[in-house]
């Protein structure tokens, strides 16, 4: 393979291959004797041995090895992602829209049903198009479009066609090297949404041409999972719309929703669940919705904050109005402490009753944050099967507190997912034996 390369001081055409290894893409780049050389190579493009030509974007040079007797270094980058056609420059702002297919999505959404008798030798055939508007602002809109499905009424065979998210960019169009960011936002929100880790299949970028792109992690279908459960009913389009919204208007839900899902759908370790689902159940008890009825029940449940609340009352009848304001800021923010907002999320929305056994519950749970934090007892914290459970639980506690803010009916109705949630919560507080 070909690749052109561009330097601080020299730019040259050399040889390089492109391998897929573990799900990555890395091109091997090889400099000759006569060479110049440089640490700081961007590749420009390349193209295969039929001529086809592709434009790798966003190369990250990983490691070099000399080869003495002939004088030939071999450079080794990480390629974020591969795009089919050339690109003349990579750093113009000229994608228009971005194609993204998720297999699990599919399922999710609610088809708007258009029929249409299509009389073909005979037969009649139903078409259902799907045209669903996520979101807009002034810088870009979100759809859903399915193309027509066709379904032979006499043999009932369906031909099925894949529901896309559409990103359309208004005012000032994208860069390559952004793609991405926007497809990790897609991700986090419908992943947080369907409850589970996302495989991206296929994704295409329109500028003047449509071009597909080789992204690093796409899978086939057959590595996806089925659930049998469909997850369409008559909630999902009205939460999913909102969710969108929220995310891109809420900085605080768009770090709750990111956090859950990279964290919690990725892998990782139960300590790691564990510690970031906590700090996430802090940023959730600043909300509006939460932080009044958090500082209502912390001041009716503790003596000590009481006697707080008098002492800062008249410190403040000695203050200036600009440092009044200032005091309630520091007070309001660490006046509650992840005690009582465990306290109360568990009590108030999760069914859990305040005795002893609750209250031993929670002093585990802050004192395994201590630990993982701070540094403490290991003989007190959560034991690796407890840790497990709780990080589970917690887990679905923020799905269920951002489904709240988010639309308090479908919280209380109930969607097939939050009842999912819901009864997983029930499930590991029996084993804890609070519930």
């Amino acid at each position: 393979m070909d690749c052109i390369l561009k330097g601080k001081h020299n730019k040259l055409k050399t040889n390089g291959i492109l391998r897929k290894e573990e799900n990555n893409y890395y091109i091997y780049i090889e400099l000759k004797e006569n060479d110049p050389r440089e640490n700081n190579y961007e590749i420009i493009y390349s193209y295969d041995e039929e001529s086809k030509k592709v434009t790798l974007v966003n190369c990250y040079f990983i490691a070099s090895n000399h080869i003495r007797e002939n004088d030939v270094a071999i450079y080794k980058y990480k390629v974020n992602y591969v795009i089919d056609g050339w690109i003349e420059n990579i750093h113009s702002n000229s994608i228009k829209q971005i194609y993204l297919y998720f297999y699990e999505l599919d399922r999710v959404f609610i088809k708007e049903q258009i029929k249409e008798n299509l009389s073909k030798n005979g037969l009649k055939i139903t078409a259902n198009k799907t045209i669903i508007h996520l979101y807009e602002n002034d810088k870009l809109k979100i759809e859903v479009y399915k193309l027509p499905s066709m379904t032979d009424s006499r043999n009932k065979a369906t031909i099925a066609t894949p529901a896309k998210i559409v990103i359309t960019f208004k005012e000032k169009k994208l860069e390559y090297g952004d793609i991405f960011e926007y497809v990790r936002k897609i991700e986090n929100i419908f992943g947080f949404i369907v409850g589970d880790k996302l495989n991206l299949i296929s994704m295409e970028i329109f500028d003047d041409n449509f071009r597909k792109i080789r992204y690093r992690y796409l899978k086939e279908k057959k590595l996806c999972k089925d659930n049998e459960a469909d997850l369409t009913d008559i909630h999902s389009v009205k939460l999913i719309k909102q969710l969108v919204k929220r995310y891109f208007e809420d900085e605080y839900i768009s770090v709750c929703i990111d956090n859950y899902y990279e964290y919690l759908y990725n892998d990782l370790s139960s300590v790691l669940k564990f510690t970031s689902s906590i700090s996430v159940l802090e940023i959730l008890a600043k909300q509006d919705q939460y932080l009044n009825k958090i500082k209502t029940f912390n001041k009716k449940e503790n003596k000590i904050n009481n006697e707080n609340d008098k002492i800062i009352k008249k410190i403040k009848e000695k203050l200036k109005p600009n440092e009044k304001e200032l005091i309630d800021k520091i007070y309001a923010k660490n006046g509650i402490s992840l005690r009582f907002i465990l306290r109360f999320f568990l009590e108030k929305i999760f069914w859990c009753e305040n005795n002893s056994e609750t209250s031993k519950f929670i002093d585990k749970i802050i004192k395994t944050r201590n630990y993982y934090i701070h540094g403490g007892k290991k003989n007190k914290k959560l034991n690796e099967d407890e840790l497990y459970y709780v990080s589970e639980l917690l887990g679905s506690m923020i799905y269920l507190l951002i489904i709240k803010i988010i639309s308090p009916s479908i919280f209380e109705k109930g969607w097939c997912i939050v009842e999912m949630h819901k009864m997983r919560i029930r499930n590991i507080l029996e084993i804890f034996k609070i519930c």
